[in-house]
């Protein structure tokens, strides 16, 4: 009888250390900043293109995401410091894309083609491509 409850107890430690959903979800897992955005097919052409990607590489501009290990996340638009343009969802990744609900009815959802390497993650989607480093 020990036996049988130290075998069912150490399942139950094993199945909650090793956590639920996905290997790509729990490499999510985590709060991410933008490194670099380069927006459309003429990024880094005209002068907004370049003020963009210099505000992002100098603090001032860029993006937060967070994802949770419960499907959530979050991300907003950093300017100077402050956020502006937050958002919670829910999200799920499949077939190399992350899939992202919004909370509020009045954002799009979005479905947005991802990759990761090591502590970077790059998103792409219509012509934007925004590279991300885990902060934590």
């Amino acid at each position: 009888m020990k036996k049988t409850i130290c075998a069912v107890l150490c399942c139950l430690l094993l199945i909650s250390a090793l956590g639920c959903g996905s290997s790509a979800e729990k490499a999510l897992v985590g709060e991410w900043r933008s490194i670099s955005i380069e927006s459309g097919e003429s990024a880094g052409d005209d002068y907004s293109s370049a003020l963009a990607a210099s505000m992002v590489a100098g603090g001032m501009a860029g993006v937060r995401m967070t994802f949770e290990k419960d499907g959530t996340g979050s991300t907003a638009m950093i300017l100077f410091g402050s956020e502006a343009e937050a958002a919670t969802f829910r999200y799920s990744v499949s077939g190399g894309k992350i899939v992202m609900d919004f909370d509020d009815e009045s954002r799009a959802d979005n479905e947005i083609e991802y990759s990761l390497d090591g502590d970077l993650l790059t998103l792409k989607n219509d012509g934007t491509k925004i590279v991300l480093k885990k902060q934590n």
